[in-house]
């Protein structure tokens, strides 16, 4: 294992992101387990892929519309709303 040179702060941060990430992974795994029922880790190679790309997809647009508010000052097809 080798020695961490990372800061008090560094730490600190990426302890926050880790708890942020495992609460995040557990409500959307509870949240499709409950919408599509089945058990995730029986699927085969091909079908984790198919559904990876699909939510890879989904996660671009999110990533694109949120930048281009951004630079554009506001969101360009009506206002913002929340829909979560």
């Amino acid at each position: 294992m080798a020695t961490s040179t990372m800061t008090n702060a560094q730490e600190a941060h990426l302890h926050q992101l880790i708890k942020e990430t495992g609460a995040i992974m557990d409500a959307k795994y509870r949240h499709e387990q409950e919408e599509h029922g089945g058990n995730l880790f029986e699927l085969s190679p091909l079908a984790l892929i198919e559904e990876g790309s699909k939510e890879a997809v989904d996660q671009l647009v999110y990533l694109m519309t949120a930048r281009n508010a951004l630079l554009e000052g506001g969101f360009k097809y009506g206002a913002p709303g929340n829909r979560h």
